[in-house]
């Protein structure tokens, strides 16, 4: 009776045994299903989520600018009429700093740098203002552009 119990016992050890390798065999073959490369810096990356498509938050941040580059620059195509002369500081120039929409002078000290050596901007930091926005037809050329507080443009969105 002693011995078939020992028995039993080894038998079941063995099977918790091969239940739990059988597990992590699973686990280990999903970690190499789901590890896959990052589609903008290319490191091999595990994701428990299917459709990850980048490793760290900064890949996904890096992937978003690219994307919205590639956007602006289908709306400011060679069928639009561009001056690249364009810039804020000559805007801040020509205008002495004042915005356009609330009359307030405009302020290039009104930022932080980041550690990462990222910019933010404050809200009368001057940027470039499209009286006719480009989303609605408007042109980046000088007769429609203005001086804006960075605040004020975010306000008026895509408004004419």
């Amino acid at each position: 009776m002693r011995i078939e119990a020992k028995e039993r016992q080894k038998r079941n050890a063995i099977a918790s045994i091969a239940k739990l390798l059988n597990k992590e065999v699973l686990r280990r073959e999903r970690v190499v299903e789901l590890t896959r490369p990052c589609v903008e810096c290319g490191t091999p990356f595990y994701n428990p989520h299917p459709l990850a498509l980048t490793c760290t938050p900064l890949c996904s941040r890096r992937r978003a600018n690219r994307h919205l580059r590639l956007y602006n620059s289908k709306r400011l195509n060679e069928s639009n009429i561009v001056d690249k002369d364009i810039t804020v500081q000559k805007l801040f120039n020509k205008y002495d700093g004042v915005c356009y929409l609330c009359g307030k002078k405009c302020d290039f000290n009104d930022k932080v740098i980041t550690e990462e050596g990222y910019t933010i901007v404050g809200k009368t930091y001057p940027s470039i203002e499209h009286v006719t926005p480009i989303s609605k037809g408007g042109l980046h050329s000088w007769d429609n552009v203005n001086l804006a507080h960075h605040y004020c443009n975010t306000l008026k969105s895509n408004k004419i």
